[in-house]
């Protein structure tokens, strides 16, 4: 489950390193002739892009505090973005090795969170001299 955490908290940030990148080369080129887009597509903008991010790092904040609804969410959400950006590069025939990365570590994240993380199976082999389970 820690791995799975970490990998998903790797591609949160650099997912929110990346949007924040493209939105500072869109506020650079603005001015451009034909840039100017209207309240309504700056509004949409935000909403589309920052609050989707807020609640992803809320559910891994949750996540990372064990919590399992959260767990679940996450799963969902790391398994669904690596999803849809690998279908997106597959559209596109554009894989840029960084965007790679981070829709595997979405992805492969979201799976090893859908992992049991307790069981028998993780405790291991009993050891000579241990109680046998009943």
């Amino acid at each position: 489950m820690r791995i799975g955490l970490v990998l998903l908290w790797v591609a949160f940030l650099c997912l929110a390193g990346l949007m924040a990148l493209l939105t500072v080369f869109f506020f650079a080129t603005i001015d451009l002739p034909g840039g100017q887009p209207t309240a309504a597509e700056l509004a949409l903008g935000v909403v589309g892009a920052v609050v989707p991010l807020v609640l992803l790092l809320v559910v891994l904040l949750f996540a990372s505090r064990r919590r399992e609804w959260a767990r679940w969410f996450a799963l969902i959400a790391g398994i669904g973005a690596g999803l849809l950006a690998l279908l997106a590069m597959a559209a596109t025939r554009s894989p840029a090795p960084e965007t790679v990365g981070i829709a595997l570590a979405a992805l492969v994240g979201g799976v090893l969170l859908a992992l049991p993380a307790s069981g028998r199976w993780y405790r291991g082999a009993p050891r000579e001299g241990d109680a046998a389970d009943a």
